[in-house]
């Protein structure tokens, strides 16, 4: 649960504020089940036992050493692949796994996901997805552009494998991809609004409680983007 403290101007950023946006926020009371809304109060009190929570005793977090190496029971986390709408910077699509994994196991998931929602020309992605079957999905089976810049820049075209990566060496629209760190924007905003520890013990309920923070990250942005457009709506009528 983020820690909402009263002394933000916001009233979304304290306990009261986020209890009168959660009760006129039907569609997300609905998806929590939630029969009622709890009090205030009752947020302080969770945050307050959550801070003091320690799930893992200290001898499961000492580190154990096997053949001279040294290994870290604890070393497992979970891994988030988003897409996120650089334009409005709202979350299209979202894929967890419990790391460490490889970048590229939820790429395809996530975009294809994001055409099915969007739809949109162009994607963008950091050189960590690198790989000429993402461009081939991108640019032949969604049709649409793909700028994903190739490892190892300094290597020539002709020692580059596969056509589009080829191209990425060949030059880009460097414009369009420094777009990009805008997803890493949202990454920032979700961990510093809704917090970047995950309190969950299990799989399931860890990824369950991932979604729930996106959703609330979308729910708040979308909102802001409504008064935005309504604000630049009645600026235009007062000046006509």
């Amino acid at each position: 649960m983020p820690r909402y403290r009263s002394k933000y101007p916001n009233r979304m950023k304290d306990y009261r504020g986020f209890i009168d946006w959660l009760e006129i926020a039907t569609p997300i009371t609905e998806y929590l089940q939630l029969k009622r809304i709890p009090h205030f109060t009752s947020l302080q009190k969770a945050a307050a036992r959550l801070d003091r929570m320690e799930h893992a005793s200290r001898y499961y977090q000492t580190r154990l050493t096997y053949r001279g190496k040294e290994r870290d029971i604890r070393r497992k986390h979970l891994k988030s692949t988003i897409s996120a709408d650089t334009k409005t910077l709202l979350i299209i699509a979202v894929r967890h796994r419990q790391g460490p994994a490889s970048d590229h196991k939820d790429f395809h998931l996530v975009a294809r996901s994001t055409h099915r929602l969007a739809r949109p020309d162009v994607y963008v992605a950091d050189k960590g997805y690198d790989a000429e079957p993402h461009h081939q999905l991108i640019q032949d089976e969604l049709k649409a552009l793909s700028i994903i810049p190739a490892r190892n820049e300094d290597a020539p075209a002709r020692r580059t494998k596969g056509k589009y990566r080829k191209e990425m060496k060949r030059g880009y629209d460097r414009k369009i991809h420094n777009r990009r760190v805008l997803v890493e924007t949202v990454n920032s905003v979700v961990k510093r609004r809704f917090g970047e520890c995950i309190y969950s013990r299990k799989v399931r309920t860890q990824n369950r409680e991932l979604k729930l923070r996106y959703l609330a990250y979308n729910a708040d942005r979308y909102v802001k983007l409504l008064l935005f457009i309504s604000m630049r709506i009645s600026t235009k009528h007062s000046r006509g």
